[in-house]
């Protein structure tokens, strides 16, 4: 019974909560998902109701980005690595179908996140690199040092000290221009 209350309140809270606000949406889709983490048969039920929901938006290509993102974060988080993959890869055609190609870079680090996990190390660097060429590309910086630190950390582990640090002294100018004091601790550290 535990288990149907909180899946219909899901329900009911998604079929109800789009308001059209692209703002809000992506909002309620995100703490939805979040909400569900490690709950794999509450992700199982919600995962259709919302990408049905998310099409009905008027900012529908908005919409199923944020959901392909969440979904795949949720099922990573929940440890479910295939099932995040496949959501990743989704959410990188949907993109790619619409010439969005700077938002692919948020999948392709899923994936790196994913084969870094699995301890696929190689390929994990190269879908990093990949994601921190797009983003760089497109100009986002921050995001760039925060994957330049994923990168280093990898390096780190793999006691490949002088590629760890060009990565993370790189990624420390960034952020310490930008006076970010959320990240600069754990990217010190590395450092």
């Amino acid at each position: 019974m535990k288990y149907f209350t909180f899946s219909a309140l899901f329900f009911c809270l998604i079929k109800t909560a789009f308001t059209q606000n692209v703002l809000s949406d992506s909002l309620k889709i995100e703490q939805t998902f979040s909400a569900a983490i490690g709950k794999s048969s509450v992700l199982d039920s919600l995962e259709k109701v919302i990408l049905i929901e998310a099409r009905k938006n008027k900012h529908a290509f908005i919409m199923e980005d944020t959901y392909w993102y969440n979904l795949s974060k949720a099922r990573f988080l929940t440890g479910e690595l295939d099932a995040a993959f496949t959501a990743a890869k989704k959410g990188m055609s949907l993109c790619e179908e619409e010439k969005k190609t700077f938002r692919t870079a948020k999948f392709i680090n899923l994936k790196a996140s994913i084969y870094a996990y699995q301890k696929d190390n190689k390929k994990a660097i190269y879908a990093f690199k990949t994601s921190l060429s797009i983003l760089e590309e497109s100009k986002d910086f921050h995001t760039a040092a925060l994957i330049r630190n994923n990168i280093a950390n990898i390096f780190f582990g793999l006691s490949d000290y002088h590629s760890a640090y060009e990565y993370s002294s790189a990624s420390y100018r960034q952020l310490y221009r930008e006076k970010d004091t959320i990240h600069l601790p754990s990217v010190t550290g590395i450092l």
